[in-house]
């Protein structure tokens, strides 16, 4: 019987490109002004680390990234937005896992599909 392989994998130079363009506007942006924003992928443990002063400054840097992403033709379905923890002073932080691969169960339900037919 033929085999399928299924593979899912993200680019991550493509990944690393668009959080140094929210590094840049983040610069540029005046509601950032006066306020401690960082956005850091690394690249072995495949997280994107934001620290920055407040929740709504966390979904603005989720939002240029998204935009980002989406722009370098990167899915942005493939950012998991962790649970969002106060962070040292008066900020917060957040990790973004980025997931690779297919579930498990998902893959043992397309075989099953695929060897249905």
């Amino acid at each position: 019987m033929p085999s399928v392989d299924v593979v899912s994998k993200v680019d991550l130079q493509a990944l690393d490109n668009a959080t140094n363009n929210v590094k840049r506007e983040i610069a540029t942006r005046y509601d950032f002004r006066n306020t401690r924003s960082e956005i850091a992928l690394d690249r072995r443990t495949k997280l994107i680390h934001i620290v920055t002063a407040d929740d709504r400054k966390v979904k603005a840097i989720m939002d240029m990234l998204i935009s980002q992403c989406v722009r370098l033709k990167v899915d942005p379905k493939v950012l998991a937005q962790k649970e969002i923890e106060p962070g040292s002073g008066a900020s917060v932080k957040v990790d973004i896992e980025v997931k690779e691969g297919i579930p498990r169960e998902a893959a043992q339900k397309m075989v099953q599909v695929v060897k249905g037919t």
